[in-house]
């Protein structure tokens, strides 16, 4: 049987990232573009499984790249400081979360976070 796997990364979405954002003025349509890049996971991942396609979604939360690198030192603490750990992620920390989800072969359908702690909703 032939096997294969489709992965996103899709940011800021984690369990409670889209009612987060959602509470944030003007980003309807940034959260509406996270929750349905998620159905879509899902919705293909069910349509696909039994042709051993996986379909999974990484979900990091605000990580220390380039694009962060622009902003000021308080607006980047002011970010860390609304992470429960207390900081940015690193690329590598995703990195390696988008390895291991390649790498389990029984998993499919699911949306990991790796954000910190964001996920928890508080």
């Amino acid at each position: 049987m032939k096997t294969g796997e489709a992965l996103s990364a899709n940011p800021d979405v984690g369990m409670a990232g889209p009612v987060r954002i959602a509470l944030t003025p003007r980003t309807g349509n940034y959260t509406a573009s996270k929750a349905a890049l998620e159905g879509f996971a899902r919705s293909f991942a069910r349509e696909y499984a039994s042709r051993g396609i996986r379909i999974n979604v990484v979900a990091p939360g605000p990580t220390d790249t380039d694009m962060i690198a622009a902003l000021n030192d308080e607006q980047k603490q002011a970010m860390a400081a609304g992470v429960p750990l207390g900081r940015l992620g690193r690329v590598e920390e995703i990195a390696s979360v988008v390895y291991w989800v390649s790498q389990s072969t029984f998993m499919t359908g699911t949306t990991v976070p790796v954000a910190g702690g964001l996920e928890l909703g508080y």
